[in-house]
């Protein structure tokens, strides 16, 4: 009885510090997010972000406990106290969010929490090795306790996707907020629409390949050079295929696009999206884009050892500026 009494509170604590766990793993992650473009600030509420990281990280766990218990008929007492030493090393996690860890010699700032993770997982993995040894030895207790521990990982794993459904549906809104308004740009003097790489320009007014094809793209803030992008159309009708049309953008120029090749003949709302690299066309459309991006050594050594960590513009943008008639405009605009 006594035994038994044990068994449940060390359970109870194990679930505890689970909880916890799972909370620190998901609040030192959250500034990577952040960093690649995931994380959806814009829209006031990222507790999806949090509830569908720690989910994950709880169904992992509750699976590793579960095939333990069906595979070696684990002690319950002996591998849930071993478990449970298997999260001492959040403490790593913690002491760098506390700040009680300096600098790390000949790492960048910017990624000395992907160093610290790193040494998280490999301790953590670890450790679960014991843990895997203990499940072996000492006093075999009954495989349908593996039923307890995969009812839960069912649980987990609605939870999980309920979570991840919130965080896409959050990302999705926050990559239309990200687009700013039309605005009149006095040193250029013409009106354009900056759009963030990755994030969505709606197009409200129904143009088709017959009138209104004719935009002028530049490059915004963080380029460095000119650089091939590519950009992504993306019909309101599913039955019309997407585009994907490269191109090449710098600051110091206006690139002329004619989507009359593009554009169906019928007058049709579509989104533009474009990427430094080439994605598969679902990925963009369902907003799994990462944001950040580097292609040269000269944008990795800005990122990695520029002074201003102030600055909170880590996204490359570019700027649109149309639709046009064909016959109105065409050839490029040099921007004095």
């Amino acid at each position: 009885m006594l035994r038994n009494y044990f068994c449940f509170i060390i359970h109870i604590i194990y679930f505890g510090i689970l909880l916890l766990c799972s909370y620190i793993v998901a609040t030192y992650i959250e500034p990577i997010i952040y960093i690649i473009g995931f994380l959806p600030t814009e829209t006031g509420n990222i507790f999806c972000v949090y509830f569908a990281i720690m989910s994950i990280f709880c169904l992992f766990q509750v699976i590793f406990r579960g095939l333990l218990q069906l595979l070696f008929s684990a002690p319950l007492i002996m591998t849930t106290f071993a478990d449970i030493i298997s999260f001492s090393p959040c403490l790593i996690l913690v002491g760098d969010i506390a700040g009680y860890f300096s600098d790390i010699p000949y790492i960048p700032e910017q990624i000395a929490p992907l160093f610290y993770v790193g040494i998280f997982t490999v301790t953590h993995f670890f450790f679960k090795l014991i843990t895997l040894f203990a499940s072996i030895y000492g006093k075999a207790n009954s495989r349908w306790y593996s039923l307890g521990w995969f009812l839960i990982a069912f649980l987990l794993t609605y939870t999980s996707m309920l979570g991840l459904i919130q965080w896409k549906q959050k990302l999705i809104q926050h990559r239309f907020l990200q687009v700013k308004t039309t605005r009149f740009n006095a040193i250029n003097r013409v009106c354009t629409t900056e759009v963030p790489e990755g994030s969505f320009f709606i197009q409200s007014v129904p143009v088709s390949s017959e009138e209104n094809c004719i935009w002028f793209i530049r490059a915004g803030n963080k380029f460095l050079s000119a650089i091939d992008i590519y950009l992504y159309i993306i019909f309101s009708d599913k039955n019309i295929s997407p585009c994907v049309i490269p191109l090449q953008v710098s600051q110091n120029t206006w690139v002329e696009i004619c989507l009359k090749d593009y554009l169906p003949k019928e007058r049709v709302n579509f989104i533009l999206s474009w990427s430094s690299y080439r994605l598969p066309v679902f990925l963009v459309r369902q907003g799994f884009v990462p944001q950040f991006s580097l292609k040269s050594l000269e944008e990795a050594r800005n990122f990695l050892f520029s002074e201003q960590k102030a600055d909170k513009t880590l996204y490359k943008a570019i700027y649109i500026d149309g639709p046009y008639c064909s016959c109105e405009v065409s050839g490029e605009v040099v921007v004095k």
